[in-house]
């Protein structure tokens, strides 16, 4: 059964950044993390994200994660990148990581 092994809070704007960034509080990603929870508590604002090293997000292209939505994520921590979507401010993005 997956254990709590972490969380971060993470502001995202205009350029891209990845789950090695250092967040706005908590930890970064931790070195046997093998699934994560994560959280746009945004109330308004979509970021993109991409795990696609060839085809990072931009502010008009990538998956997104609406306000409010939760995604699980298991795939290739290292190439996870996230960037608000359009012309936003700042967004909000919680996670908490599993092993």
């Amino acid at each position: 059964m997956p254990y709590n092994i972490g969380y971060a809070r993470y502001v995202v704007s205009s350029a891209a950044i990845g789950l090695k960034t250092a967040p706005a509080a908590g930890g970064t990603l931790p070195a046997n993390v093998k699934t994560a929870l994560i959280q746009n508590v945004d109330p308004a604002n979509t970021i993109n994200w991409s795990d696609d090293v060839n085809n990072p997000p931009t502010a008009t292209e990538g998956m997104q994660l609406a306000p409010g939505q939760s995604l699980v994520f298991d795939g290739e921590f290292a190439d996870f990148k996230m960037i608000r979507a359009g012309s936003a401010d700042v967004t909000s993005i919680r996670i908490s990581y599993y092993a």
